[in-house]
């Protein structure tokens, strides 16, 4: 007997089409992820900064590798996210502080930002804190030059407040920043002068440091 087997229908253009349409569709439904890692972080308070610093980079944009002087070169409308958290032990107080903050850069001068922090006390009910923040580039970065930033932070806390302070505050500061990379390792410098409401000690206390 001989093995006759019945040949298989090829794929109609139909089927072909609908295939390559899924594929389309996978290919931009995808969802980009970029890793990096240098400064700016989100800070603990969203802002891109380090720790409790604000930095005079913007969140997402990072310190600029080379400076792009083309008449060519395009002005992105906004970068991608950037996205960070913290998780901070204070054991002479017995405080876990937790932070999720976001940071987005528009036109590659604004950042805006946004943060949630939650303060738990030991021997206390636990307190939440958003902040929103934004911050302008007004001075870029050069061979000589640091980049200054201005910005503000509009705050709002679940802490008790005495009776006549507001449970809400805005932090203003002005930084600038440079990164040096003329040495064997790159050294970060940078300092400003920040006005702030911290609600340490269940209010908001005005202070500028």
């Amino acid at each position: 007997m001989s093995d006759r087997r019945e040949p298989r229908d090829a794929p109609t253009n139909t089927a072909l089409q609908e295939l390559l349409e899924a594929i389309e569709t996978m290919r931009y439904g995808a969802i980009t992820v970029k890793v990096q890692g240098g400064v700016p972080l989100n800070n603990l308070e969203g802002v891109g900064g380090i720790a409790f610093n604000p930095l005079a980079y913007l969140g997402g944009n990072g310190a600029p590798e080379k400076e792009d002087t083309s008449s060519k070169a395009k002005t992105p409308l906004w970068g991608l996210p950037q996205i960070g958290g913290w998780y901070v032990h204070l054991g002479d107080v017995a405080i876990d502080w937790t932070t999720f903050g976001i940071a987005e850069t528009l036109f590659d001068r604004v950042e805006v930002s946004y943060c949630h922090e939650i303060v738990g006390p030991s021997e206390a009910r636990t307190r939440y804190k958003d902040n929103t923040g934004v911050k302008s580039l007004v001075v870029k970065e050069g061979k000589v030059v640091p980049a200054v930033s201005v910005g503000g932070v509009w705050k709002r806390t679940t802490f008790e407040v005495p009776g006549g302070v507001d449970d809400t505050g805005i932090d203003l500061c002005l930084v600038a920043t440079k990164l040096t990379k003329e040495g064997p390792r790159p050294v970060l410098l940078s300092g400003g002068l920040v006005c702030e409401r911290e609600p340490d000690v269940g209010g908001c206390v005005r202070q500028c440091r």
